[in-house]
């Protein structure tokens, strides 16, 4: 009796496994056929396009903790020059030393920020592959900045020796070679007042350029009593 009662919840057992990897098979082979109907529909994920490696490639092939930040992120949060970054990206946090253009930088706990000119910083920003060599007037305003490449962790390899708590790499937006003009306007409390003007050129040739003007201005939030 006890062996028939083992036998039967076995073989009990043994239908459900195979009903759920059934079920399961069937899930996914739904999925993956679902998935190319999707993409060709337009709405499946497009790839996304970094240089944390000092080329372009897909962001899911580069083997490097790294968070982008694409116009549309940037729009969306209001991000108008280095220090609205902070908390975009894990363990980034980017406070102003008393003067707002020199940033105190950390990324996993380790901070940069020294004034002093003869103290490397541990956190490089690059604009354009360009390096910004010290933290004094590190926050300035990100005119027309189509990507920005949060890299944590040490990037000495490809980014140079003051990299060691990681790397900010600021992308502009390049020109189109057609002519376009892009304008934006914005107002807010204190009269705060921001404009942005782009203007893209025909190209001549392989020659493509544009021209940005960008004007901020607010009239703070404290009155000089004295003066």
């Amino acid at each position: 009796m006890l062996k028939k009662s083992l036998r039967t919840a076995l073989f009990s057992f043994t239908a459900v496994g195979a009903l759920s990897s059934s079920q399961a098979f069937a899930q996914a082979t739904d999925a993956a056929q679902a998935a190319p109907a999707a993409a060709s529909a337009g709405g499946g994920l497009s790839d996304i396009v970094v240089t944390a490696q000092r080329r372009a490639e897909n962001l899911q092939n580069v083997p490097v903790a790294v968070t982008a930040l694409n116009q549309d992120t940037l729009g969306n949060f209001r991000v108008t020059d280095v220090s609205d970054l902070t908390g975009l990206a894990p363990n980034l946090q980017i406070l102003s030393q008393g003067l707002q253009s020199i940033p105190t930088i950390s990324i996993r706990g380790i901070s940069s920020g020294v004034s002093n000119n003869s103290v490397d910083p541990k956190v490089g920003i690059y604009l354009d592959g360009v390096y910004i060599g010290r933290s004094v007037g590190a926050i300035f305003d990100l005119a027309d900045i189509e990507r920005v490449e949060v890299l944590r962790g040490p990037q000495g390899t490809l980014f140079g020796r003051n990299a060691t708590g990681g790397a900010i790499s600021l992308v502009t937006a390049a020109p189109t070679g057609e002519f376009g003009v892009n304008a934006y306007a914005s107002y807010g409390n204190y009269d705060a007042f921001r404009t942005r003007v782009t203007v893209n050129l025909p190209a001549l040739g392989p020659l493509s350029v544009k021209v940005t003007y960008l004007h901020d201005q607010n009239n703070g939030y404290m009155k000089n009593l004295i003066g």
